[in-house]
């Protein structure tokens, strides 16, 4: 069973040392908040992404299923490449992608 989170979309700010994740529809909602002398940006860009990160597996996942169990490939080669279950799938470029 997977825990619940805060849902997305996430956004950061803050200067470099001292970096607020929030949720970005209530900024006054925060999710964590970093501080280090690392990467902190680039640890709080990741971390900001996790909704989306989430759904674009559980959107693979889906994909997988359909393809597993399509009848017009029979689950051979690339879910992408085939209409039938890439359209059953749900599997649609998201914002997660891009």
């Amino acid at each position: 069973m997977m825990s619940k989170h805060a849902p997305g979309p996430w956004s950061f700010d803050g200067p470099r040392h001292n970096i607020h994740v929030r949720l970005a529809t209530n900024p006054d909602v925060r999710v964590c908040f970093m501080t280090s002398d690392g990467p902190t940006r680039e640890n709080a860009r990741l971390i900001a992404a996790a909704p989306d990160l989430l759904e674009a597996a559980e959107l693979l996942e889906k994909a997988e299923e359909a393809h597993a169990n399509c009848e017009e490939c029979d689950g051979e080669g690339v879910p992408e490449f085939c209409e039938h279950c890439f359209g059953r799938s749900e599997f649609i470029w998201s914002s997660a992608f891009w």
